[in-house]
């Protein structure tokens, strides 16, 4: 058996950090956040990058183009992506309300492929044993449950909140969440008037 000793460790290093190089430029995502089309991304380049390696026969230069390729499409979609929304759900879809006002929406479950089973093992990993305790639970695009449990807010609630932040309109808002300790936390739109926190 005839061994390519000083091509292989060449070829390893060559592949190592050419998908080190492109790991950087094309950003870096935790596990729990990647998405289907990022997961599957990561797979390919570890595919190609293992061939190069590993395959005495597979054309070193050919493979580094390939992995090259790769990457400049990577870059090119996830451009897409953060560009256009129609892209975005195209290569990533998007999140699925699977229940709602304590009630499963079976449709978004099974759109999703998920059984009744896999959502109630989901709400259990957050420590939820029942659905009706549950507002919203969204099946985000990495394949996690988010949930809002009932907080028995009102309208009047949330406007007395306003008004103490000298929020004079809801139209001023941009972004506004109900915190774990039960406060507001308000983000005015751009151009609306600064006012101090309350």
């Amino acid at each position: 058996m005839e061994i390519h000793f000083w091509e292989m460790i060449a070829r390893t290093t060559g592949s190592f950090f050419a998908i080190l190089f492109l790991a950087r430029i094309i950003g870096k995502k935790q596990l729990s956040q990647l998405t289907f089309f990022h997961y599957v991304t990561g797979i390919t380049f570890g595919s190609i990058a293992s061939e190069i390696a590993a395959q005495a026969e597979t054309p070193f230069w050919d493979g580094i183009i390939s992995l090259f390729w790769w990457g400049i499409l990577t870059i090119f979609v996830s451009y897409l992506t953060i560009k256009f929304e129609k892209f975005r759900i195209l290569f990533d879809d998007k999140p699925s309300i699977i229940i709602q006002k304590g009630t499963i929406v079976s449709r978004n479950v099974k759109k999703a492929r998920l059984s009744n089973d896999e959502v109630l093992m989901m709400l259990r990993e957050q420590n939820i044993f029942s659905v009706s305790d549950v507002e919203y639970a969204v099946f985000e695009t990495n394949g996690q449950l988010s949930v809002m449990k009932k907080l028995n807010l009102t309208e009047e609630w949330l406007q007395k909140k306003l008004k103490r932040k000298n929020v004079t309109t809801v139209e001023d808002v941009f972004f506004a969440q109900v915190l774990e300790d039960g406060s507001l936390y308000v983000s005015l739109k751009e151009g609306a008037p600064l006012n101090p926190p309350s």
